[in-house]
């Protein structure tokens, strides 16, 4: 602020700013209050993993998804207050990645999601929709999952099994290898030709007013807690959650 502008300077930044006008000027949603930043700090699910996540399973309802996950490394903006424009929908997911659908085995799911909450809770951190899971990081690799349930296609909450197959969606990244994760066995592949950040674009136009969750999809536990959930059954009681 205590520093003039240099006029040659300034009406060169202005002129490299001009194609990204009308990215600014486009509205597609409005947000009711701020998504927290801190999102690479959760134990648990985050705002905007969520909704990212919630506008993968619905681009992904074509090729019958149930599931869908986004790496947090993937995210490099958040949500405030007020306009979401078309410039923040590239901030927000700005790579030229698309969107990756497969068939899994529960047990191949399972495997990944270990994989997801075993390391530090930044980039291969996954957020889910479609999906609700548990996990105690205190327990040895192939243990960490306490519980892990999908949304069936009549709405209900049901147990991942290991024999059984689930359609999922991801972007491209991360389905091929990035952050370590491995889904080499997955089966009818497919790959989508629009760039990742169309589905939320559409998202957004399909809300046009958008609001932060609490946390209802992840949850962090340990101790007697852990033993609690692995042998009571908890997906009765998470059928009523929504």
């Amino acid at each position: 602020e205590r520093i003039t502008q240099e006029p040659d300077i300034q009406a060169y930044v202005t002129k490299l700013e001009e194609p990204l006008q009308s990215l600014r000027e486009t509205q597609r949603s409005v947000a009711t209050s701020d998504f927290d930043n801190a999102w690479r700090f959760y134990k648990n699910d985050s705002p905007l993993g969520d909704l990212i996540a919630d506008s993968f399973l619905e681009a992904g309802k074509s090729e019958h998804v149930q599931i869908a996950m986004e790496n947090r490394g993937g995210i490099r903006s958040r949500i405030e207050k007020g306009t979401i424009t078309l410039e923040k929908v590239e901030e927000i997911l700005p790579f030229d990645n698309h969107l990756a659908s497969a068939t899994v085995t529960g047990k191949l799911l399972l495997k990944n999601l270990e994989h997801s909450v075993g390391g530090s809770l930044g980039g291969r951190f996954l957020d889910v929709a479609g999906l609700k899971f548990a996990y105690d990081r205190e327990k040895p690799y192939g243990e960490r999952i306490a519980f892990a349930l999908y949304q069936d296609d009549k709405g209900k909450w049901q147990p991942i099994q290991d024999t059984g197959t689930y359609r999922i969606a991801m972007t491209d990244y991360s389905f091929t290898g990035g952050e370590g994760y491995d889904f080499k066995s997955a089966t009818d592949v497919s790959m989508g030709k629009e760039k990742l950040n169309i589905p939320l674009r559409k998202f957004f136009e399909a809300h046009p007013q958008i609001s932060p969750t609490k946390s209802h999809r992840i949850c962090a536990v340990a101790g007697t807690v852990t033993n609690y959930v692995t042998s009571d059954k908890p997906h009765i009681a998470l059928d009523s959650v929504s």
